[in-house]
């Protein structure tokens, strides 16, 4: 058990100096852009956030939920080959994706129009991110070097930006040039790499065998999408007057999701690293998050109104009806992170995370906008806990049945 600790704490530190830097940058950024485009203009850009994550997941095409399981248990040459297919795949989504953000985003916001639509775009251009392929090969220098960098860069810029001009489409645009930047020398540096990848591998036959293989990880993403990304853009709809509102709680469930990233990161790099996983090893990562998650989702609960009042200058309440089902997601988001995208997936049960995910995206929705519309942001942020609970109950269900059966 030390052993173990002692490596997860290693990766832990390793991954997470980008996520803090990232986290500590987007935590930052949301009282500037509260005091100098006003409460409404951060309503449009979390809107736009929202609606470009959507296409985010389309683009990433799976690779960000299963890519880390895939990178981890292959060889130099494979993992070449399956992050050079990927940037084929994803590059020919992202211009169709990015269109139908734009067009999504201009018939529903209603303010700083030209802001918001650089910004769902901006938002799109993630799905490009690299991510999966350094947490998958362990290697936390380079992501902080190749995608850390460039992004918190484009965060700084674009601040200064705003302040100095008071526009916030200038924010939006450095952005949308940092996520492609950030795309760009993360690519450089992977395919750069001795390799043995040849062309014929990247045709059309090749490249769609590849994406057959992705069904479930796209699934589950599009799923998580509709709870996760999709309340906002209902909240909008249905529940205009608590957008504000519910768009800072939700981001600042993210942004603490993002800071305990390397939790899940570590865990979808240490369980499969030695084969499929055994009870015990699933056991010690399960252990780990619930730790993590239950102790984050404490704290965001009971001091969420005083981080909103914080974050929102003042501008934007956030009341316990509302922190209390946040922080609830917070921690269950964690736990279903480490059982389904690192235990099950490795275990071979890929299935069970898409089909999990299927049903906490059945009933989310409906929920969302019934309870929005009646109870406004908070009956928003108890549709996802409710969702998010279903996912996790469950996959640790389908784990505990896995092992009681392998005895």
């Amino acid at each position: 058990m030390i052993d173990f600790l002692t490596r997860a704490t290693k990766r832990l530190l390793g991954f997470g100096a980008s996520t803090l830097v990232v986290g500590l940058s987007n935590v930052l950024v949301i009282p500037l852009i509260v005091e100098n485009a006003s409460a409404a203009g951060w309503a449009s850009i979390a809107l736009a956030q929202s609606i470009g994550t959507i296409g985010a997941i389309i683009v990433a095409f799976g690779w960000g939920a299963v890519g880390p399981a895939l990178i981890a248990g292959s060889d130099q040459r494979t993992r070449h080959l399956e992050y050079a297919q990927s940037v084929v795949v994803r590059v020919s989504l992202f211009i169709p994706c990015a269109i139908g953000c734009i067009a999504i985003t201009t018939t529903i916001v209603s303010e700083f129009e030209a802001a918001a639509v650089l910004m769902s775009a901006s938002s799109c251009a993630i799905g490009l991110s690299a991510i999966w392929y350094f947490v998958g090969s362990s290697d936390p220098r380079a992501l902080f070097l190749s995608d850390t960098i460039p992004r918190t860069l484009g965060l700084v810029t674009g601040i200064v930006a705003l302040i100095c001009t008071q526009q916030l489409i200038w924010y939006a645009a450095i952005q949308l040039s940092a996520a492609l930047a950030a795309f760009s020398v993360s690519s450089i540096v992977i395919l750069r790499r001795p390799n043995s990848t040849k062309r014929y591998e990247l045709r059309p036959a090749p490249l769609l065998r590849s994406m057959r293989k992705q069904y479930v990880g796209i699934g589950t993403g599009m799923t998580s999408a509709a709870y996760q990304a999709l309340p906002t853009v209902l909240v909008g709809m249905f529940a205009p007057l608590g957008l504000a509102q519910f768009a800072l709680a939700d981001r600042i469930q993210k942004l603490s999701n993002t800071a305990l990233r390397p939790v899940s990161q570590t865990m979808q790099g240490w369980v499969p690293a030695l084969g499929t996983p055994s009870r015990d090893r699933v056991k010690r990562a399960l252990v780990f998050s619930a730790t993590a998650g239950l102790m984050a989702g404490s704290v965001l609960a009971l001091a969420g109104p005083a981080i909103g009042d914080i974050l929102g200058s003042n501008q934007i309440e956030i009341d316990l009806a509302l922190s209390l089902p946040v922080g609830l997601t917070l921690c269950l988001s964690i736990i279903s992170q480490c059982s389904g995208m690192a235990c099950l997936m490795a275990l071979g049960k890929s299935a069970h995370v898409l089909f999990s995910s299927l049903a906490g995206a059945a009933v989310c929705v409906p929920l969302c906008v019934g309870l929005s519309s009646a109870f406004g942001a908070p009956g928003a942020a108890w549709s996802i806990a409710i969702a998010e609970s279903i996912v996790t109950v469950y996959q640790l269900a389908i784990l505990g049945v896995h092992f009681r059966a392998s005895r």
